[in-house]
């Protein structure tokens, strides 16, 4: 948006700092990468929501804590 409404200060946007000719293909390249770190947070939320209920009904494949021994007249857990 600073590139589109030429900022007339450098400010903080990294493109400004660059040559004339490499100023839109840098824009373009960070946005490409924002939009690509985006989808792997989103990525990375949904296969953590999805162990997370695995866990939680006991379908993750591992023991739930539900299940496991537990030492008796030991007065250890």
């Amino acid at each position: 948006m600073l590139k589109l409404a030429h900022a007339r200060g450098r400010i903080w946007f990294l493109p400004l700092y660059l040559p004339k000719p490499l100023q839109w293909p840098a824009c373009f390249v960070m946005i490409i990468l924002g939009a690509a770190v985006y989808c792997y947070v989103l990525r990375t939320m949904r296969q953590l929501k999805k162990t997370s209920r695995e866990l939680q009904t006991g379908k993750g494949g591992g023991r739930s804590p539900k299940s496991a021994p537990t030492r008796k007249g030991t007065g250890q857990n």
